[in-house]
């Protein structure tokens, strides 16, 4: 997905409804940000998310940074965890809100 496609889906809402780019189906898309982040983000985990919001994937995320593909599927999990994400496709829509990109 690409930058501008992820800020016309999510500027300003909870949810959206995008395009699924992988079988043209639609896919709802929905965080809640907890109001306070009991852990925030270290730099590398906004480096990533600032990257999977422009729309990169893993292993062009892992080429820019000069780590492993392991290594970002790492940091994708504890950003997960910290803000409670279950899809991994929400984290685009999480560089959006938190307006990483």
């Amino acid at each position: 997905m690409k930058e501008d496609q992820i800020k016309m889906f999510y500027q300003g809402s909870m949810w959206a409804k995008i395009p699924d780019i992988n079988n043209s189906a639609d896919l709802d898309i929905s965080i809640k940000i907890p109001p306070c982040v009991s852990k925030p983000l270290s730099q590398r985990q906004i480096e990533i998310l600032t990257l999977i919001g422009k729309g990169l994937l893993d292993k062009e995320i892992a080429s820019e940074l000069t780590i492993s593909v392991h290594t970002v599927r790492g940091h994708k999990d504890r950003i997960s965890e910290k803000y409670g994400i279950e899809r991994k496709r929400q984290l685009s829509a999480l560089a959006v809100r938190l307006q990483l990109i």
